[in-house]
């Protein structure tokens, strides 16, 4: 059995570590360690996951989290064929839900460290953020509970904008720590699986 993390999976399939937080957030299987059966969790990845470009809609990984962020890239005019056909008359207001999920996080991370937080507050908020936000699109959008992969999803990992982490530490006069931050994102109470039947909330 192949043990991986959540970071290194996301790096595997080219998505955002918030996305992987989402997916355990709606079912996929987490050991006790706060570590993911590789094979278990790619099977439910692949059961539930249509539509999951693996490595197709950003080059997310670990190492590009430590560089210097990259020149921002154009946007795709148009969301995802499917997605456009699903819901042809709220595309505009869709594709800006996608833009607001998919910058929020780094914008609070930053409000963070402006208002003198800890850079773990900071990473905490740029995921926890995301991860709520992008939840209450789903259910604005009208897509259902429970596990699965949509893709509005894919539209707001292509979107997701990371912060400058060595940046924002330089600011607060620390260090960028992000297997400290990852271990406090994943202890945090409000991105644990969700128990079946229970109301989403924030």
């Amino acid at each position: 059995m192949t043990t991986t993390t959540k970071a290194a999976l996301a790096d595997e399939l080219g998505i955002s570590r918030a996305r992987v937080s989402q997916y355990v957030r709606n079912g996929l299987p987490v050991r006790s360690d706060g570590k993911l059966n590789r094979d278990e969790a790619l099977n439910w990845l692949n059961r539930y996951g249509r539509g999951l470009n693996t490595g197709a809609d950003r080059g997310v990984n670990r190492a590009a989290r430590l560089a210097k962020p990259e020149p921002a890239r154009p946007k795709p005019a148009e969301p995802a064929p499917q997605l456009a056909e699903e819901w042809a008359d709220e595309v505009v207001e869709i594709t800006a839900l996608a833009e607001l999920v998919g910058n929020a996080g780094a914008m609070a991370a930053k409000v963070a460290i402006e208002a003198g937080a800890t850079m773990q507050v900071a990473a905490i908020l740029d995921v926890a953020v995301c991860i709520h936000l992008w939840h209450l699109a789903d259910r604005l959008i009208g897509l259902p509970e429970g596990p699965g992969v949509s893709p509005f999803e894919a539209m707001v990992d292509r979107r997701i904008v990371h912060p400058d982490w060595a940046a924002l530490a330089d600011e607060a006069g620390e260090v960028v720590d992000h297997d400290t931050w990852d271990a406090a994102i994943d202890a945090l109470p409000s991105l644990q699986p969700k128990p079946s039947g229970d109301p989403a909330s924030c």
